[in-house]
């Protein structure tokens, strides 16, 4: 089956790959245990306004992977036709 098969067929779903480094799982080891502390310092309403500046912070994380995999699929794309209209 060709990938484009595989892509449509939804056998190819490349965002549930994990592609974390081992430094990666380090820094986000961190960030859980100062998450954890933080946490502790704030009173309920503290803890839902920080809770709602993760959500927030979250969803530009998440639009900003779009891009930068859109971008990144519309760079090889176009290096691969370069390629092929070299042959």
């Amino acid at each position: 089956m060709s990938i484009l098969a595989d892509l449509y067929f939804g056998n190819l779903i490349p965002f549930e790959k994990n592609y974390t480094s081992k430094e990666q799982r380090e820094i986000s080891e961190k960030l859980v245990s100062k998450d954890e502390k933080f946490r502790g310092m704030l009173d309920d309403a503290q803890t839902k306004e920080f809770e709602s500046y993760l959500i927030s912070a979250s969803e530009l994380q998440c639009e900003e992977n779009l891009l930068s995999f859109e971008g990144g699929f519309i760079l090889g794309s176009k290096i691969m036709m370069e390629v092929l209209n070299r042959e």
